[in-house]
């Protein structure tokens, strides 16, 4: 296994998306996730870019440099950007009553 694909697996296993959510993501095809996971074929630098930004991760650590991987905050906001819109309000009102149960 390739660090990319070990990086590109941890990154979407972080953020909690599939590779049917992260083809909507960026646009990629499904086919070509599951190449990049399988190490078939390697992304062209573009599709680092659409990658690491759906991932919210360095394209430089997602490539095998050595950067930290994504922060708790760059997951939690992948996953906001990975809702549908009708579920975004509801995430956003939940989060807000986690907020609140701590203040109390």
């Amino acid at each position: 296994m390739t660090k990319f694909q070990y990086n590109l697996k941890l990154a979407m296993d972080n953020v909690g998306v599939t590779q049917v959510q992260l083809a909507k993501m960026t646009g990629l095809t499904e086919g070509a996730i599951s190449s990049y996971l399988s190490g078939r074929f390697a992304p062209k630098q573009n599709n680092v870019w659409k990658l690491a930004n759906a991932l919210r991760c360095d394209p430089g650590w997602l490539m095998g440099l050595d950067y930290e991987g994504p922060t708790d905050s760059d997951i939690v906001l992948s996953l906001y950007q990975a809702l549908p819109d009708e579920k975004k309000d509801t995430a956003v009102r939940f989060l807000r009553f986690l907020i609140q149960e701590e203040t109390q």
